[in-house]
């Protein structure tokens, strides 16, 4: 089953697209987190070794106007991401924000 095996991963600044723009963060209390330890497969572990050396590579830029260094965020996400599912590598690009509310719409619909 899908449900069981997928992790949807939000930040606190998230917004919910079907519900007024509401930010995800404010029902959530300051400095609340879980930390879940879990173990790779050997299939997975192997997937995570092919998939991430493009991604670590620049994962850490320096901003051109200020000179401060910063996550790269697109590859932070993809990074967290396939750590948390090694498949999300095959879909990662169509979870973007700029599709789901189309997605969220077409899911409600049914």
């Amino acid at each position: 089953m899908f449900g069981r095996k997928c992790l949807v991963r939000r930040t606190l600044q998230s917004s919910i697209p079907f519900e007024g723009g509401k930010v995800i963060g404010d029902a959530i209390p300051p400095f609340e987190h879980w930390v879940i330890e879990s173990k790779f497969t050997e299939g997975e572990k192997a997937l995570y070794d092919k998939r991430t050396p493009p991604l670590h590579r620049g994962l850490l830029i320096r901003q051109r106007d200020t000179g401060n260094i910063c996550w790269n965020i697109k590859k932070y996400r993809h990074v967290a991401l396939i750590t948390t599912w090694s498949w999300f590598h095959h879909v990662h690009s169509s979870i973007e924000a700029r599709h789901m509310v189309k997605a969220v719409k077409k899911a409600h619909d049914k």
